[in-house]
């Protein structure tokens, strides 16, 4: 069931998701370092921003909008930033009710609604956190952030 709408409502509460994704992985950035596997924990987050990066230019490319070309390069925090000011931009400019033509990586074709891909990209960063805190757990961590929204909204 499609998600999009075209009030001015919903696109303000995307904005505000972005706000917290970003606020929550800079926590996991910041956090990483202390972890004896702190290069898988790299990994995870530049797997978060690469999906940010190729997701935006999935869209971008089919709206006609500029692309972001500087591929994520391990600058976590300033890819984060980037690409949430990139993102919020682009719900502003088209909604989320506009329908979006892309291709995966296997060339299969498909058409979702820009919130839906939105909602996905979100998603997809949240995941990665809870991996992220799974390999602090394994290293019989507790002091690793809570990125929860909840906390977000407490916070801000």
């Amino acid at each position: 069931m499609p998600i999009g709408g075209t009030g001015n409502v919903f696109p303000v509460n995307k904005q505000l998701d972005w706000d917290y994704e970003l606020w929550a992985t800079k926590l996991w950035i910041a956090y990483a370092p202390s972890l004896k596997n702190h290069e898988r924990a790299s990994e995870v987050i530049q797997h978060i921003t690469g999906a940010q990066y190729a997701w935006y230019n999935r869209v971008a490319s089919f709206l006609g909008d500029p692309e972001c070309t500087d591929a994520p390069q391990g600058h976590h925090q300033i890819e984060l930033e980037r690409y949430a000011r990139l993102w919020k931009d682009l719900i502003v400019r088209h909604g989320l009710a506009v329908e979006i033509e892309y291709q995966d990586r296997q060339g299969n074709s498909y058409k979702s609604e820009l919130g839906e891909i939105l909602t996905h990209v979100l998603n997809h960063g949240s995941y990665h956190r809870g991996h992220l805190r799974g390999l602090a757990e394994a290293e019989g961590r507790d002091d690793f952030p809570d990125s929860d929204f909840i906390f977000y909204a407490r916070c801000t």
